[in-house]
């Protein structure tokens, strides 16, 4: 178990092998200023919160995912919900390849660039899969499989001033699958 959060500094490269093996969080996960790479070549290895109301992954800076599964099933405590699988920032990067995403909270909150190549993504509460609110930036949705499972769940909600290219991806939605506010830049 992990109970204090991983730092990658901005001059710093990581990759992060799960090699099938699990990390616990219990308390923030991990942050990412620099290069981060979290991978399992054997499609086992996992990362979830026992405890907290924040993200596994935290990203201000170069983020890749392939492989992995997180999970963040933890209750909202407080009345701001971190609950996320994936924090990405204004200016930063990140690239999923491949992996399993399930979140009760948005499962990736993107403030910058994001690209899903594919993967399982699934909302457990009523929530969003992927929250695009970062004006001038962009989501690429290449395929994966994305399931909601509560009224008022949505696959992606976009901020005005986003852009959303979704060229694949199966979508079981239980709600909808695309909200936003109006003058986003979306292509389907």
């Amino acid at each position: 178990n992990a109970t204090d959060e991983a730092i990658i500094s901005r001059d710093q490269n990581v990759i992060l092998y799960l090699n099938g093996h699990t990390i616990e969080l219990e308390s923030i996960g991990f942050f990412n200023r620099g290069y981060l790479t979290v991978t399992d070549s054997t499609n086992t290895g996992k990362i979830t919160v026992t405890k907290g109301n924040f993200g596994i992954l935290n990203n201000y800076g170069n983020l890749t995912v392939e492989g992995v599964e997180l999970t963040n099933l933890m209750d909202m405590s407080g009345d701001t919900d971190y609950r996320r699988c994936i924090r990405s920032d204004a200016g930063a990067t990140t690239v999923i390849k491949s992996g399993k995403y399930t979140c009760k909270g948005q499962v990736i909150c993107v403030n910058g660039g994001l690209t899903i190549d594919d993967g399982d993504f699934e909302c457990k509460d009523q929530n969003l899969i992927v929250l695009n609110y970062c004006f001038n930036d962009t989501v690429y949705i290449n395929g994966g499989n994305f399931t909601t499972r509560t009224t008022g769940s949505r696959v992606l909600w976009s901020a005005q001033g986003t852009a959303t290219h979704i060229k694949g991806g199966t979508y079981n939605c239980y709600s909808n699958v695309i909200c936003s506010d109006r003058d986003r830049k979306s292509v389907v």
